[in-house]
């Protein structure tokens, strides 16, 4: 940052091979900021006045190298020196400046002391914003609202405790509305919880909506985020906590006049952070299945198998427009597999935890099995093509290869399996 301040790299870009280069097919930049340890506590920068035109000739000579510049993408470092006031408003008019070149914007911080002072003012027709925020999120959300009208892909990452109600009204009650918006992903960090829920009734904020993440607790107090878009949203990944499973059967979010195009659909809990809100398997699967009648991609993290997983089979059965189902907590024997693939005449993927081969039928042994499967379950499923499943040190698969070489003799386009190791615990 010192070299960009004192104009050394304004120098290095306006001399030698660099003097007059441009880059036409250039669409995107990458500014990463990582200062060396030895002046991480002595950083020095030119006087003010110089300081802000050497930024300013630099934001300059950039856009001239690279006048197509379509996307800019700031990273710093979680150990950059950026703590004084005059070097965080120098990086902040610098990042400000950057951002008005492009449409498309990633930035992503890590400064825990103070927060980035971004001139935004004049930083909107956003298209596309990608942020990662340690401290607030008031900046992204400030980029996000005065690009409204523009915004097509909204994502924020949250480390600490945040209202993102400004996302939909402002400190004086105006609201925000966005049309062009297709893909909203808001994450928390999976142990904060939220201290309100704001309600906005009334207005379809986002009602062109089709693909919708909220990874932590869902943030809103009714269906703000799925007011407006039910011919429209696709595609949906998010955690089951209990006020947002109460809010969804308060509003009726899921019923089948107002989600008619979600195709797919990811959900998971957060159990070892906050209770659960069903009492039993079967009644978690039953609600997920509920929220669209024709799915054909189905993610279900938290569904064990030693919980009345047989009427958890039968409901899945049910489902018979199912093409990809992952089930990553989920272990499994060969013979349920087969209930599933029986059952699901369209499925081509799944994802299971483990795999073995359980309980064999009366009268077949080891030896057997392969005639057993060919003359019981011949060409049973035309359409399966790929099972992948994860073990860890402490459940490994012995019988992995037995189960996808029977499977294999079964399902004529069975083409793909993959044994992967699972180092942590899944959650959404």
């Amino acid at each position: 940052m010192s070299g960009i301040c004192s104009g050394q790299v304004l120098k290095l870009l306006s001399r030698g091979p660099y003097n007059g280069c441009a880059f036409p097919l250039v669409r995107s930049l990458t500014f990463i900021f990582i200062p060396p340890p030895w002046r991480r506590r002595n950083y020095i920068v030119a006087s003010r006045s110089r300081t802000n035109t050497n930024i300013s000739a630099l934001v300059q000579r950039v856009k001239e190298m690279a006048p197509r510049l379509d996307k800019v993408n700031v990273a710093v470092h979680e150990y950059s020196p950026y703590r004084s006031q005059s070097t965080i408003q120098d990086f902040s008019s610098l990042v400000s400046q950057l951002f008005q070149l492009a449409s498309r914007i990633e930035y992503n911080t890590h400064i825990e002391t103070a927060p980035m002072e971004l001139q935004l003012n004049d930083i909107r027709n956003l298209v596309h914003i990608n942020c990662t925020c340690f401290n607030s999120s008031d900046e992204a959300v400030q980029l996000a609202r005065q690009s409204a009208s523009t915004l097509q892909i909204l994502a924020i990452k949250m480390h600490q405790t945040t209202d993102i109600s400004g996302l939909v009204q402002d400190s004086d009650g105006n609201y925000a509305e966005y049309p062009c918006l297709h893909t909203l992903k808001l994450e928390y960090h999976r142990e904060l919880r939220l201290s309100q829920r704001p309600v906005f009734g009334g207005v379809s904020f986002f009602p062109g909506l089709q693909r919708l993440y909220v990874k932590g607790e869902y943030p809103f107090g009714d269906d703000t985020l799925f007011r407006g878009n039910a011919a429209t949203l696709e595609y949906l990944s998010m955690m089951l906590d209990p006020e947002m499973v109460a809010m969804v059967k308060e509003y009726d979010v899921f019923s089948p006049s107002r989600n008619l195009k979600l195709q797919s659909v990811e959900v998971g809990e957060m159990r070892d952070l906050i209770p659960t809100p069903f009492a039993t398997s079967v009644e978690y699967t039953q609600f997920v299945l509920d929220m669209a009648p024709e799915l054909s991609e189905l993610i279900i993290y938290g569904v064990p198998a030693n919980l009345t997983f047989q009427p958890v089979l039968s409901l899945l059965g049910e489902h018979t427009s199912i093409r990809v189902l992952r089930l990553p907590l989920t272990s499994m024997c060969l013979w349920d597999a087969l209930v599933l693939i029986k059952s699901l005449p369209l499925l081509t993927h799944l994802h299971t935890m483990s795999i073995s081969l359980g309980a064999m039928p009366a009268g077949v042994n080891l030896d057997m099995l392969p005639m057993y499967m060919c003359s019981t379950y011949t060409s049973m499923c035309k359409r399966f093509r790929r099972w992948i499943f994860k073990y860890s040190e402490k459940d490994p698969s012995k019988d992995a290869v037995t189960c996808v070489l029977l499977l294999a003799l079964i399902c004529p386009n069975f083409d793909h399996s993959a044994l992967e190791y699972r180092l942590h615990s899944y959650y959404l």
